[in-house]
């Protein structure tokens, strides 16, 4: 064998563990999604003490919000993942180089109740809606760059050439809809040295030997089918009420 043949088989090793870490994330993924739909669905009010429980609501600043560094929007929370591109041959991966995730105090309000979230126990899959790249004929912006900068990389190689970057940013903003896995305890705003007009509010905390789940995606926060009959079943039946009423009087 040459010296500068690379040998064929560490190709097909490197191929098979590329397949295993892509089938192995998405399968994270996909374990989060099923326990969140599996979860028992409630609104904030009609959740027990120390009951664990899904529920779906919007998102309420408590503090300042935190600016996202790729969107610069106002935010709960934001997670941002930066790619580079690596090549081996006649073949290319992308290589994670950056994550940087950052939360601010923040609760989750429905029609009958408001729930706080554990900041430092929750894991989350957020929707990943800023999408920025740079690359050859694309130089990375100021703020990529410094964003870069912050975590010790540069956008250029040591010859001046721009690397082939990838940049993924996703975010929970005021008033968007999620959903929430966790378990709740009842707690008076006057213990959370919080000022909120409610009586009392639903501390969210991670169940025992799991994470506190918290997700944006469309697919957690719809609600199932089930509950949307329920929904329109009692509808129908205040409708019915409104309608005897009126012809009793």
């Amino acid at each position: 064998m040459a010296d500068n043949e690379f040998p064929v088989h560490l190709f097909i090793i490197g191929g098979i563990l590329i397949v295993f870490i892509i089938a192995a994330l998405n399968n994270e993924k996909a374990k989060f999604k099923r326990r969140l739909k599996k979860s028992p669905l409630k609104k904030i009010g009609d959740i027990q003490d120390g009951e664990v429980v899904r529920f779906v609501g919007r998102v309420e600043f408590i503090d300042e919000p935190i600016i996202a560094p790729l969107s610069f929007r106002p935010s709960a929370f934001y997670y941002v993942e930066v790619e580079k591109k690596v090549k081996s041959g006649k073949s290319s991966t992308w290589r994670t180089i950056i994550k940087e995730q950052r939360r601010a105090k923040f609760a989750i309000r429905d029609e009958n109740g408001i729930a706080l979230i554990d900041q430092e126990h929750f894991k989350s899959l957020v929707v990943m809606d800023e999408r920025h790249s740079s690359g050859t004929f694309n130089d990375a912006t100021e703020e990529l760059e410094a964003f870069l900068n912050s975590h010790g990389y540069q956008s250029e190689g040591s010859f001046g050439f721009n690397k082939t970057l990838r940049y993924h940013e996703g975010v929970l903003e005021k008033d968007e809809t999620v959903a929430v896995l966790g378990q709740g305890h009842w707690i008076a705003p006057s213990e959370l040295d919080l000022d909120l007009p409610d009586e009392k509010i639903l501390v969210m905390s991670p169940p025992p030997n799991e994470p506190l789940y918290i997700s944006d995606e469309p697919e957690m926060t719809s609600l199932p089918d089930q509950v949307k009959k329920e929904k329109r079943k009692k509808r129908t039946i205040r409708r019915n009420e409104k309608r005897n009423g009126r012809y009793l009087k």
